[in-house]
């Protein structure tokens, strides 16, 4: 069985985010550097979706159990928050993160920002990525990180607004809060209408098995992927399989240090596409 993936991406450090296939260009593997170092951490989003909480999900518990402050604040409008998303935060991490809805009817609710606090100084990453899976990896997000020592003026603005929102334009979610909200929530229709619409994740990874995908594991890929029930292909040097057909995937010849894209369609293609890559890291 593979431990780890030995040709993964290395990560370099940017401020400029604009999502894609590179791993350096996507929010959250920039975001998990900055979870690790923070002494304090701010959000503000304007939904939370629950693929974007698990990809997230062990950094903040690896903050929470630190004792590292988190506050998060998000948006109820038009019930894009997925009630499940917040569930997830406060069973996982234990009540420990501040998270709480703007709760003024006046405006609309947009803002995309994250901020890290460390002994010497801020920084925060501010553009158009919410909380999924798709913003915060290859969906195509612009997003700017600068830090307070190069542009205090601008930060303290940002921060400023941040906390008056937080404490005077939000309320605390509470577990009452939750409930009533969950209780009342419906799927919106923007979403609906989309999901007329073909969708799709991709991610790719580079076989580490020494005797590349034989029947063993091409027979568990099998098994998984039917489990998950979204439309699952695999690309390699040029040839493609159904991932519910063992046949076609013993035909592409996929051996070792061979790179394997993976697309994953379907209403859940987020979360099939997490759980998929988890299991070629475990088996592959």
């Amino acid at each position: 069985m593979a431990q780890s993936n030995l040709k993964e991406e290395i990560i370099n450090f940017t401020n400029v985010l604009t999502g894609g296939q590179t791993k350096s260009k996507q929010l959250y593997f920039q975001l998990k550097n900055s979870i690790d170092k923070a002494k304090r951490i701010d959000i503000i989003v304007s939904f939370l979706m629950e693929s974007g909480v698990r990809l997230l999900l062990k950094d903040l518990k690896q903050a929470v159990a630190k004792k590292i402050p988190i506050r998060i604040l998000t948006g109820n409008y038009l019930n894009i928050t997925q009630p499940s998303a917040l569930y997830l935060i406060k069973q996982e991490l234990n009540n420990q993160v501040d998270l709480r809805f703007y709760d003024d009817n006046t405006h609309s609710f947009h803002p995309k920002a994250y901020f890290f606090h460390y002994d010497d100084d801020r920084e925060i990453y501010i553009g158009s990525s919410n909380i999924s899976r798709s913003a915060l990896t290859s969906g195509i997000e612009w997003n700017y990180r600068f830090n307070d020592l190069l542009d205090k003026d601008s930060f303290q603005q940002f921060f400023t607004t941040f906390e008056d929102l937080f404490y005077n334009h939000a309320i605390v979610i509470t577990d009452e809060e939750l409930y009533r909200y969950a209780k009342y929530w419906r799927k919106p229709a923007i979403i609906k209408d989309l999901e007329q619409y073909k969708t799709m994740a991709k991610f790719t990874y580079v076989i580490t098995d020494e005797v590349g995908l034989h029947a063993r594991p091409a027979g568990l890929l099998v098994k998984k992927a039917k489990e998950l029930g979204a439309k699952i292909t695999l690309a390699c040097n040029g040839k493609t399989a159904d991932a519910t057909k063992i046949m076609a995937i013993m035909a592409m010849g996929v051996m070792k240090d061979m790179e394997v894209e993976v697309t994953v369609e379907g209403e859940n293609e987020e979360a099939a596409a997490a759980k998929m890559e988890e299991f070629f890291k475990a088996n592959l």
